[in-house]
């Protein structure tokens, strides 16, 4: 088809007086038609290229590279089969000038797996179409060739290898006395690469393809032999947003940019050492970006493991806080500016130096300028990681300008808040779990550049003593829950399990792991790390600062469905990390000379009525807050009573789905966390075992950690926001008919002695999912008879 374009131009003459219409037109041409949408084949075809005219030229490129009228013509089929026993090409070209060490370019060991990248246009008239791009990976095993998503990035060679103008190599940008140097350290408009963008679901669907621009990304680590790539949607290359849900723990499906990351420094060792730090607390309140791993393809050619994972910038602050992108600051590193400006924060360091934080009303108006509350929760985290490369380097800390607004929503109240990125060096890469990262940050001048803005903020706010408290039982809290052994065991393999069948044909790849076992051994450190690090970080605390002896602190409820209690900031529920979905009695270590406060917080139709000791003797406060002091005997139990306007229901059996089941593995049965009576239970009978040998997803029940918001009530959460990251749901996957066998979940609700009984649970249906569900009961033990009469 030939769409005709008309744009008019008014010109005027020198004098002011005439004008005339200069008026151009074009014709829009239609792209070429291709036989086979790109994605995965298990065997060799035939592609047709065709076009609705017949007078239509059609011209494709192989090698990535935009198609012109000048490239091969298209005559016949295009035969298609698995590459990957043809010769590197790209993948020999290297990438960097290290000599020695983890870090140099080494070609891969033998043939890669190589896709085909077809770009096509068609030409009538002279008038080019837009131009088309198809992924074409034919492998034996098809869309089974990875349990990761893939992406096919197509671009020009010389955009990337090209000595003056490729942005991945050396270049001439180069000086060997400067490893600072190279076209991989250009950085702006100049050298954005237009590319197209192919990203493939696990499951082989293309899940997003556009035009996109790409700049190397990162600071130190440009200088890798893989490098991480920032990926841009502009409308000056067609789609202004990826409009794509990326990540299964946000709702969003709308980013401006994308960062294929390298793992920076933890390249050559885990692969995923960023995303396991910032996976541990993305329930704190404190920034975290998504990660998502991806099999990269460069022109065809395999290019490894890289991790989708957002960017910090003006348009992330946009859309998770609504921030308007041209009225915020945006500061890194002692107070370079990325946004606005740096005059409010030079208001904040002028007057935390000019004013004695000690007092209680200097306090107070600290309080209106940086929101302590993140701040304790970042650097709790930076501490427990023991992250060297910081907070010299690698912090960004921003505030809406604004006037603070205590009642504006978070981030949006004028206070500054920081942002965790790039903590690759944590969790024992680098530093150990013995490491003082206690001493690292509270001594005036910074161990790592002898200056003192790294460790200003914190030695300042230690002078108040409600400050000195948090910080201590803010640390304390976390390794109660979240910095917990196992839940950190657990969030590693669970990122590491992904990663298990993709891995060696990475390290072939770049020849920087050395081995599967190197692989294994990182890992493994960092479990280990995982072991050690509470005991040493208390002693560092206890070495410090004044604090005492740790102690260990026991807690209790009188009724598990009357209320919970909070320690300090810590709500001990099962939503919490690292709290137990059976929570009560619970333990937490905490330190003799740091008073701890413990506030009972009863559900809706219920009320405080007083705490009791370890002895079972009552508090003579009433007060639902208690402040204690703790000794080796620090036991103390919540009392609450029905309030008299609650419903007089009572519960008999209770599920919560909290990471003490394991993630994405096969459940058989489900247990309650609370019953009146015994055998209650959750089964999942799925129609099919196994869909097929090689099925990754057979009909199973798992734990997921898919955010619903159906059955949040903030009321019985102490008023916090709905959060997606802390939400675990129980999934049915690939439920189905299959002649006369169908898919069953099972509520086992023995009842014997109660009438008026209710069921209440949400459901939530993916873009995949059954569209209907019947509901069924039995009064039969047996299970034999089954109606829907009587349901309402």
């Amino acid at each position: 088809m030939l769409l005709l374009c008309i744009t008019a131009t008014v010109l005027a003459t020198p004098d002011g007086n005439d004008f005339f219409l200069e008026i151009k037109s074009w014709a829009a041409i239609d792209p070429p038609e291709f036989s086979h949408e790109g994605g995965f084949y298990d065997s060799e075809f035939s592609l047709i290229l065709s076009h609705p005219d017949s007078s239509a030229q059609i011209f494709f490129t192989t090698d990535g590279s935009v198609p012109t009228a000048e490239s091969t013509p298209y005559s016949s089929e295009i035969e298609l089969a698995d590459r990957s026993s043809e010769p590197n090409t790209i993948s020999m070209i290297p990438t960097n000038r290290i000599t020695s060490g983890g870090r140099v370019w080494r070609e891969p060991a033998g043939a890669i797996r190589k896709a085909t990248v077809i770009r096509a246009i068609a030409v009538v008239d002279g008038i080019a179409s837009d131009e088309v791009s198809h992924t074409y990976f034919i492998f034996d095993d098809g869309a089974d060739a990875y349990p990761l998503p893939v992406v096919s990035i197509s671009i020009d060679n010389d955009h990337l290898f090209d000595e003056e103008t490729g942005i991945y190599v050396p270049g001439i940008y180069y000086d060997e006395e400067d490893d600072w140097s190279g076209n991989y350290y250009q950085r702006g408009d100049d050298w954005e690469r237009p590319a197209s963008f192919e990203f493939f679901e696990a499951d082989g669907s293309l899940g997003l393809k556009q035009n996109i621009g790409i700049r190397i990304h990162g600071g130190w680590t440009r200088r890798l032999p893989m490098k991480s790539l920032r990926l841009y949607a502009r409308s000056d290359y067609g789609e202004s947003r990826f409009n794509y849900r990326m990540f299964e723990n946000l709702e969003d499906s709308r980013f401006n940019r994308f960062i294929l990351r390298n793992s920076g420094n933890d390249f050559g060792n885990t692969m995923f050492m960023d995303a396991a730090a910032q996976s541990l607390i993305r329930h704190f309140n404190v920034d975290t970006q998504e990660y998502r791993p991806v099999i990269v393809f460069v022109n065809g050619e395999y290019w490894g493991i890289h991790n989708v994972r957002e960017r910090y910038d003006r348009r992330y602050l946009e859309r998770v806080y609504g921030a308007d992108p041209d009225n915020i600051d945006l500061l890194t590193g002692s107070q370079t500016v990325k946004e606005g400006d740096f005059e409010n924060y030079e208001q904040l360091l002028a007057f935390i130096g000019a004013s004695d934080l000690s007092v209680n009303a200097n306090y107070t108006e600290l309080q209106t300028r940086v929101d302590l509350d993140n701040f304790l929760d970042y650097y709790s985290a930076q501490i427990y990681y023991g992250n060297t490369d910081w907070p010299q380097n690698n912090i960004d800390f921003w505030r809406s300008r604004t006037e603070y607004n205590p009642n504006a929503p978070v981030g949006l109240d004028g206070r500054w808040r920081w942002l965790l990125y790039d903590v690759d060096r944590s969790l024992g890469f680098i530093t150990d779990a013995s490491f003082d990262m206690i001493e690292w940050v509270t001594v005036e001048r910074s161990l790592q550049n002898n200056t003192t803005y790294p460790n200003f903020l914190l030695r300042s706010f230690l002078q108040n003593e409600t400050f000195y408290y948090d910080f201590i039982n803010r640390i304390a809290g976390h390794l109660n829950t979240a910095f917990l052994p196992q839940r950190v065991s657990n969030v590693i393999d669970s990122l590491k399990t992904p990663l298990n069948p993709v891995i060696e044909e990475h390290i072939d790849r770049w020849q920087n792991h050395l081995s599967r076992g190197h692989w294994e051994n990182r890992v493994r450190g960092m479990h280990e790390y995982a072991e050690e690090r509470p005991g040493y970080l208390r002693s560092h605390m206890r070495h410090h600062f004044e604090i005492g002896d740790e102690t260990e602190l026991t807690i209790d409820v009188s009724d598990l469905q009357a209320g919970y209690i909070r320690v300090n900031s810590t709500d001990i529920v099962p939503s919490t990390p690292g709290v137990r979905s059976s929570p009560y009695p619970w333990r937490g270590t905490y330190f003799s000379e740091v008073p701890v406060t413990l506030t009972a917080v009863p559900f809706a139709g219920y009320e405080f009525t007083h705490w009791s000791t370890a002895a079972g003797d009552s508090i003579p406060s009433g007060d639902s807050q208690l402040t204690v002091w703790l000794n080796d005997e620090s036991t103390f139990t919540a009392h609450f009573t029905d309030d008299g306007t609650g419903p007089q229901n009572e519960v008999i059996h209770y599920w919560v789905f909290s990471d003490d089941l394991p993630n994405n593995a096969p459940l058989k049965f489900v247990e309650p966390i609370y019953s009146k009576t015994d055998g209650a239970y959750i089964k999942y009978t799925p129609a099919i075992e196994n869909y097929s040998s090689n099925s990754e997803t057979p009909g199973i029940m798992d734990r997921v950690n898919d955010p619903v918001d159906l059955n949040y009530f903030p009321t019985v959460n102490s008023g916090k926001r709905y959060d997606e990251s802390g939400m675990r749901g129980l999934r049915v996957r690939n439920p189905s008919l299959v002649d006369n066998r169908q898919s069953k979940l099972m509520f086992s609700l023995p009842s014997t002695g109660y009438e008026d009984l209710e069921l209440t649970f949400a459901v939530v249906r993916t873009g995949s999912g059954q569209p209907e569900i019947r509901f069924e009961f039995s009064t039969d033990s047996d299970n034999e008879f089954w109606s829907s009469e009587g349901l309402s």
